[in-house]
This record gives C-alpha cells, sequence and structure tokens, in this order.
C-alpha cells in the first residue's frame, strides 16, 4: 500500500491493517516453504508494507506525547542498558620486545 493511503487511516484501521498483513504474510511464508509461491517478491512487499504501518503508528505516539509536554522516549538500547563500555587497560609484559 502506499504510505499516503496509509497515513490518511486512523489508528485502528491501522491495526487492522497490520493484522490483515501480518496473516497474509504467514500465508506467504508457508506457501514458500512448500514450494507453492511463484511470485516471491509480494513476501518483500508485505514486510515493507508492515515496518510503514509501524513507522505511522510511532510516529503518531511521538507526536501526541510531544504535544502533552511529555519527553519523548530515549532509544530502545539506550533505555536498558547503562554504558558497558569499559576502556581497555593497557597490557604490561605482553612478552614481546
Amino acid at each position: 500500500m502506499n504510505p499516503a493511503d496509509l497515513r490518511q487511516m486512523d489508528d485502528a484501521a491501522l491495526a487492522e491493517q497490520l493484522t490483515q498483513c501480518h496473516s497474509r504474510w504467514r500465508e506467504l511464508r508457508f506457501d514458500d516453504a512448500v514450494g507453492k509461491l511463484t511470485n516471491t517478491s509480494e513476501i518483500r512487499k508485505l514486510r515493507r508494507t508492515i515496518a510503514q504501518v509501524h513507522t505511522i503508528l510511532t510516529e503518531r505516539r511521538m507526536a501526541a506525547a510531544v504535544a502533552a509536554g511529555e519527553t519523548l522516549p530515549r532509544r530502545r538500547r539506550e533505555a536498558r542498558h547503562a554504558p558497558v563500555h569499559q576502556p581497555r587497560r593497557k597490557r604490561v609484559g605482553s612478552g614481546r620486545t
């Protein structure tokens, strides 16, 4: 589906579209596994549509958070983990001269 068409849908319609795309994607994967699928590019198109729907829903959630005055959530990795990187210590006596 065209992203402009997806943006015109409301959240409930997008959720329904997402459900339909996921079920169709599952069917295509099964057909591909048994060798019945002839147009394999359809899988790629469906995955792209699913990603577009997820992106639009995330954009709307973030816009609503900004409108409400909330701070935007940090990236998932930054929110989950504290920095783990420790600087390497210099090796002493590595045996090479």
